[in-house]
């Protein structure tokens, strides 16, 4: 007969070797930032993993000058910008973002110039991708009215017959923003509650027009196809407002190939008008963040940090840091956060810059 001890030694190593490799791995931990004159900031540390991906594409418009068209213009990283139906008009062009808080560029996305319903920039016949990580900051404006508009903010095509679908949308005759595959009839049901994924928050167009906020939409496909265990996941500001694990985003078996930011503004194109920037996407969860606050889950100014994927080791990590302005408005106190591709958050580390505190 084996003893306690004994058999619960056992126990824990039975458990540990049937546990996911995932789950054992431990959460990233910044321990330290250091920074030569004029070189990158290096931030040190565990738990980073591996970038496990690519960056499709990453754009902050400042390389083009204003009123470049967005046919043909070449971001920082990733595929060439064009536009839906090849359009090559004043409609989607580089500006100057219309806040006062940012005097950077920015590419606006005109529905009522050569007035069209479907306006819209991206790129299309790539990947094929079964995971995206999609991030923008985005300024609406037009004069949406709920009982007779619909409004997407980008449409994800896939390479069977267009299909899968993705977008995010206000579905007609609603005001609220949710997720939609273009698949499911939208009918509220016991065995499909939230067919469009409406957000938990509140978030309408109402409270989100006119404002610029950054949203960020994490989708894997469903495996296989057949299956409910696909994911969405969309923040806003930094807020968890849509969280679904158990989607059915595709019904065939495909994958996304089309990217197309700005999309549709139906029944209110002769109005409509929206300002991107920071446009970033990526196979990946991983990366790094500069946020306003020490517990992540509660900022409020958020901005991506461009890394390279081969600047990424599991325990080093050199970036560039950029929008340091945009935290100088309030405590002038920044904190970095690494993600991983499992999408794990480390803990809170002080920015050097733009003030030098220590670390907590």
């Amino acid at each position: 007969m084996q003893t306690p001890h004994i058999f619960i030694k056992k126990l824990i190593t039975l458990v540990i070797a049937l546990t996911p490799a995932s789950l054992l791995a431990a959460a990233p931990v910044i321990t330290t930032t250091s920074q030569t004159d004029g070189g990158p900031l290096t931030i040190t540390g565990s738990g980073f993993g591996s970038f496990d991906g690519e960056i499709v594409s990453w754009d902050d418009f400042e390389s083009h000058p204003v009123g470049s068209k967005v046919n043909g213009l070449k971001p920082i990283v990733g595929h060439t910008w064009s536009a839906i139906y090849d359009y090559n008009g004043q409609g989607i062009v580089v500006t100057k973002t219309p806040t006062e808080d940012d005097t950077g560029n920015t590419m606006k996305v005109d529905w009522t110039i050569d007035p069209e319903t479907i306006r819209a920039f991206g790129w299309a016949g790539k990947g094929p991708y079964n995971q995206l990580y999609i991030t923008y900051r985005r300024l609406m404006t037009g004069n949406f009215v709920a009982s007779t508009a619909n409004h997407k903010q980008f449409y994800l095509y896939g390479n069977n017959s267009q299909m899968p679908q993705l977008m995010p949308v206000i579905p007609g005759g609603q005001d609220r923003w949710g997720v939609y595959n273009n698949v499911s009839t939208g009918a509220i049901s016991a065995s499909n509650p939230n067919p469009n994924n409406i957000n938990t928050l509140g978030w309408t167009w109402g409270n989100t027009n006119g404002k610029l906020q950054r949203w960020e939409i994490f989708t894997k496909l469903n495996t296989p196809y057949t299956e409910k265990n696909g994911v969405v996941q969309v923040w806003l500001d930094g807020k968890l407002g849509i969280d679904n694990k158990a989607y059915q985003i595709r019904h065939v078996n495909g994958e996304f190939t089309d990217f197309r930011l700005g999309h549709i503004a139906q029944g209110f194109y002769t109005t409509a008008k929206a300002w991107f920037d920071d446009l970033y996407i990526a196979t990946t969860p991983a990366r790094v963040e500069m946020c306003d606050s020490k517990v992540y889950a509660e900022c409020t100014v958020k901005h991506i940090q461009y890394v390279k994927p081969e600047d990424w080791t599991p325990t080093s990590i050199k970036v560039n840091l950029r929008k340091i302005n945009a935290f100088k408005l309030s405590s002038g106190v920044a904190y970095l956060y690494v993600i991983n591709s499992l999408g794990e958050v480390s803990n809170a580390y002080p920015s050097p810059e733009p003030l030098t505190p220590t670390p907590e």
